[in-house]
């Protein structure tokens, strides 16, 4: 029994221990379950992690490729859209200067006419006076419509007006407007011509006197002058308007035109008008051609103004009278002028405006601008006239000498004080405006 009891408490010993073997080894296993549980995760933690990061990495590049992608995209839409708006805007900004250099070239001609409308070759004679003007008007009308070519050889407002009465040009250019005995001698009917006044300009008394550089003239000198009684560059009376100057003993000379001349019929029109004696020896009427000998003087002829111009240049004690254009061209000093105010006056184009500024213009637009009234007026100013068909058989030459003619009292007035010519007065351009309406080609109105 002892035995049994001896082995009994043995076999359950071992199994005692056996069942603690297997609760520790259980405790065990739990144990190194747990840890490895614990150490697993970590390590799939930490590979989890770089994968999380590899991950993120990856998708913050995508994101940031992505974002970049949308930037660059958003940058290229941008710059697109800028491009395009850039495209756009100077697309925009050359239409608008297309527009507006169309619009101002076409606001230099008349209603309904347009630049790309006129193609014509216009051939015209006349004034030499206004010739200066007249070659800026080519230019810069050349340069709005070029299909339109001016031939304009001047030769005179004499020959501007008969190349013109005997249909030999298209338009005629004279100082002087046609007289009803013109228009008698070559059958035409006064009402079939119309005669439009272009530009201001001013006719100046041109000299060669040595060691004379600023000249003051009067009018009761000018006249003595021209009618003989004034022989000497130091007569008394040229002294007393200039009492500073020192006027040699030299002989007066005179220069004057040897053509049919327009600027001689104004010139004549202003010795009328402040001389008696002169206006009494021309039987009170200006002409193209006087004849100087009957107011008791000896001249030297040329024709033109340039002409003139070249006399007066070539010898010294020369007067002469030309348009302030031409004097200014060939280096010739001019005389300043006592105007009917009473003030010494020189050709300013503000002074040659101010004539305009009383004139009345008749029925036929003809104005006398010859000593008007005004402190500041230059007394030998006038205008020179367009001399135009009131209907043309030809549509297209109808059509460009309107244009010719609206720019050249328009736009051209303000061209021309580069040649020193004024522009005629506002009141003055809505007559001649409604002068051209009344023109037709074909029967039909050219401003419609």
């Amino acid at each position: 029994m002892l035995a049994k009891s001896k082995s009994g408490k043995l076999t359950f010993a071992v199994l005692a221990v056996l069942l603690l073997t297997v609760v520790l080894a259980a405790c065990g296993d739990a144990t190194n379950t747990t840890a490895p549980a614990t150490t697993a995760p970590a390590a799939t933690t930490a590979a989890a992690a770089p994968t999380t990061a590899a991950a993120t990495t990856a998708a913050a590049m995508t994101t940031a490729a992505a974002t970049t992608a949308a930037g660059t995209s958003a940058a290229a839409t941008t710059a697109a859209g800028t491009t395009s708006a850039a495209t756009t805007a100077a697309a925009t900004s050359a239409a608008a200067t297309t527009a507006s250099g169309t619009a101002g070239a076409d606001s230099a001609l008349p209603p309904g006419i347009t630049a790309a409308s006129l193609n014509a070759n216009l051939n015209g004679s006349g004034s030499t006076l206004v010739n200066p003007a007249l070659k800026v008007w080519q230019t810069e009308f050349g340069k709005l419509a070029p299909n339109v070519k001016v031939n304009y050889p001047a030769g005179g407002s004499g020959q501007g007006r008969s190349d013109f009465l005997t249909g030999k040009t298209d338009f005629g250019v004279s100082d002087v407007q046609i007289t009803s005995a013109e228009l008698q001698q070559n059958n035409k009917d006064p009402k079939s011509v119309i005669m439009i006044p272009a530009t201001l300009a001013a006719v100046v008394l041109t000299y060669n006197v040595p060691g004379v550089s600023d000249l003051q003239l009067s009018p009761e000198v000018i006249g003595g002058i021209y009618t003989g009684k004034i022989t000497k560059w130091d007569d008394a009376k040229i002294k007393a308007d200039n009492p500073n100057a020192t006027l040699p003993s030299l002989d007066i000379k005179f220069a004057v035109r040897s053509d049919s001349s327009g600027t001689s019929d104004v010139f004549t029109s202003y010795l009328v008008a402040i001389s008696p004696d002169f206006s009494a020896a021309m039987g009170g009427k200006s002409s193209g051609q006087p004849k100087w000998e009957n107011a008791g003087i000896n001249v030297t002829t040329a024709s033109g103004n340039d002409g003139v111009a070249g006399l007066v240049k070539q010898t010294p004690g020369t007067l002469g009278y030309n348009e302030v254009a031409y004097a200014l061209q060939n280096n010739l000093t001019y005389a300043s002028i006592k105007n009917a105010a009473g003030k010494f006056v020189k050709p300013t184009l503000d002074n040659i405006s101010a004539a305009a500024g009383s004139a009345k213009p008749d029925d036929n637009l003809k104005v006398v601008l010859v000593n008007q009234p005004g402190d500041n007026t230059w007394p030998i100013s006038t205008t020179t006239y367009f001399l135009l068909n009131k209907d043309y058989s030809d549509a297209a030459k109808g059509q460009a000498i309107v244009a010719l003619v609206w720019f050249a009292t328009h736009q051209g007035g303000t061209d021309a004080k580069s040649a020193n010519y004024a522009p005629l007065p506002s009141s003055l351009v809505s007559l001649v405006e409604a002068k051209l309406k009344t023109i037709t080609a074909g029967g039909q109105p050219v401003i419609k």
